[in-house]
């Protein structure tokens, strides 16, 4: 498969997803891989901050040395990062 068709079925597939949401009186969201928009780095910054929280509770180390992620496009290290500061 070539990417202009990886492409246009991924853009059909998500204009399709999001509209039965919208059917369903929901407001769909759109993250696309790897996290890279400003919701996923959202998602990100917030999921920082949870970890923090939870850091020293549950039997956690109250500080973590690391966070090991997957890495494709950057997303994810993106919004960590701006979670951490």
């Amino acid at each position: 498969m070539s990417q202009e068709q990886y492409d246009q079925i991924s853009r059909t597939f998500i204009a399709a997803s999001e509209e039965y949401r919208r059917r369903d009186g929901k407001m769909p969201l759109f993250v696309p891989e790897g996290g890279s928009n400003d919701i996923g780095a959202m998602g990100y910054v917030a999921a920082f901050e949870e970890i923090a929280q939870q850091a020293g509770h549950d039997g956690l180390p109250s500080r973590f040395s690391s966070v090991i992620t997957a890495n494709g496009s950057g997303g994810t290290h993106g919004g960590l990062l701006l979670g951490r500061y």
